[in-house]
């Protein structure tokens, strides 16, 4: 299971954490008038999921596909309304009927040097997978990417300037990531992985000025406890 609560946590084997955090880890589709967009999120409850704001606070229509290969229709219960990055950002989507998975407990006992685990769908990745092709060319509209896991240590513990708790952290993520589970060696939820560090560069390339933007190694998830705050 999810490790429970804080009373008595066990660490999960690697096979334990991997087969509940996938269960439990959602792929987000989201349509826009603009196209399309991917994300990610956590059951929470049997029909509810936790993810980002900036996943799907410009949707038309979002399809949360779990485990199961299941597609749901989901709509937006809660929302908050980020005004700068590193603010609160966080959703709850309503699935129009309710899985079997078993939903994520939380833990705000985390500091640094703790093991983390991230579940999520980076673009990056899951771009190269087949099933993502399947699923948007029509060839089956059941198709699911791999969920892509990371592992690290929490760096650390801060408040941030906008006097929200973030946990800085080594698990590798990026775009699609964001609003994925970020989970303790026990299996609960300490974090909602929600932006990188970048540093922007410019290259000149046959004439043409090109901007990139490098990774720093930096990846900050919005604390539980600020997720817990939330919910209630």
């Amino acid at each position: 299971g999810g490790g429970g609560g804080d009373a008595a946590p066990r660490p999960l084997s690697k096979s334990e954490l991997r087969d509940f955090g996938t269960a439990a880890t959602v792929f987000v589709l989201v349509k826009t008038k603009k196209g399309g967009a991917l994300g990610t999120g956590f059951l929470i409850g049997p029909d509810l999921v936790m993810t980002n704001a900036h996943v799907v606070e410009n949707a038309d229509l979002v399809v949360a596909v779990t485990e199961d290969r299941e597609r749901h229709l989901a709509t937006i219960l809660s929302i908050t309304k980020p005004q700068v990055p590193g603010d609160r950002d966080f959703a709850v989507l309503k699935l129009a009927e309710p899985t079997k998975a078993e939903p994520v407990s939380f833990s705000t006992s985390y500091h640094a040097l703790d093991d983390i685990v991230a579940f999520g769908f980076p673009g990056k990745v899951t771009a190269n997978d087949r099933q993502t092709a399947d699923k948007f060319d029509g060839a089956d509209q059941r198709a699911l990417p791999a969920v892509v896991t990371s592992t690290g240590t929490i760096q650390n513990v801060i408040e941030s300037k906008l006097h929200i708790e973030v946990l800085t952290h080594s698990a590798k993520v990026s775009q699609g990531n964001s609003g994925g589970p970020l989970f303790d060696a026990c299996g609960r939820v300490v974090g909602i992985n929600t932006f990188i560090a970048e540093q922007s560069l410019t290259a000149i390339v046959d004439k043409k000025k090109s901007k990139f933007d490098i990774p720093q190694g930096y990846q900050w998830a919005l604390a539980s406890k600020e997720m817990l705050t939330f919910l209630q």
